[in-house]
C-alpha cells in the first residue's frame, strides 16, 4: 500500500501537469486555427471585392461605349448609308454586350437588368432611327437623328444604369 502511495505521489503531479499542458496546447492551436481561418476569409473577401469592382467597371465602360455619341464617333459615316450604319451599330452593340455578359455573375440582379434594358433600348433606338430614312440615304442623317433622339429622352436607360451602378459601388464601401 505504501508503495502504491509513493507511486501515486510521483505520478499524480505528472499526470495533472500533462493534462494542463494538453489543455493549453489545445486552446493555443484552436486560437491559431481561428486566426488562420479569419485571415483566409479576409483574403477571399478582398479578392471577391476586386472582381466585383472590375465587373462594375466593365459594365460602366460598356454603357459608355455604346451610348450614341460614343459609338457613332467610332464610325466613318461619310462612306456609309443608313442600312450599313444600322448593321454596323447593331453588330458592335451585340459584340460589346457578349464580351461583357459574364459580368452578371459579380453584380446584382438589378444592375444587370438595367444594363440589359439599356442595351435593348439602344438597339430599339438604332432600329427606330434606321426606319426613319431610306436605306440608301447618307448615314450622317441617321446619326444626327439618333443623337437628337437620345439627347431629348428623359432618363436614358444607359444613364439610369450608370447611376445605379455608381450607387451600388458606393454601398460596397
Amino acid at each position: 500500500m505504501e508503495t502504491l502511495l509513493n507511486v501515486l505521489a510521483y505520478t499524480l503531479p505528472s499526470v495533472v501537469m500533462l493534462v494542463g499542458v494538453w489543455l493549453v496546447l489545445k486552446k493555443t492551436l484552436r486560437n491559431e486555427n481561428d486566426f488562420l481561418t479569419l485571415e483566409l476569409k479576409k483574403q477571399n473577401n478582398n479578392q471577391k471585392l476586386s472582381v466585383t469592382l472590375r465587373a462594375y467597371e466593365r459594365l460602366i465602360l460598356f454603357l459608355e461605349r455604346t451610348q450614341p455619341g460614343s459609338i457613332l464617333m467610332r464610325q466613318n459615316l461619310s462612306t456609309m448609308n443608313c442600312l450599313q450604319l444600322q448593321t454596323v451599330l447593331l453588330k458592335q452593340i451585340r459584340d460589346e454586350f457578349e464580351h461583357n455578359v459574364t459580368q452578371q455573375l459579380y453584380v446584382s440582379r438589378e444592375a444587370w437588368a438595367l444594363v440589359c434594358n439599356a442595351k435593348e433600348s439602344l438597339v430599339k433606338l438604332v432600329n427606330l432611327s434606321a426606319g426613319q430614312f431610306e436605306t440608301s440615304e447618307a448615314a450622317i442623317k441617321m446619326a444626327e437623328f439618333m443623337i437628337k433622339s437620345y439627347s431629348e429622352s428623359q432618363n436614358p436607360p444607359s444613364e439610369m444604369a450608370i447611376n445605379f451602378i455608381k450607387e451600388e459601388v458606393k454601398h460596397i464601401f
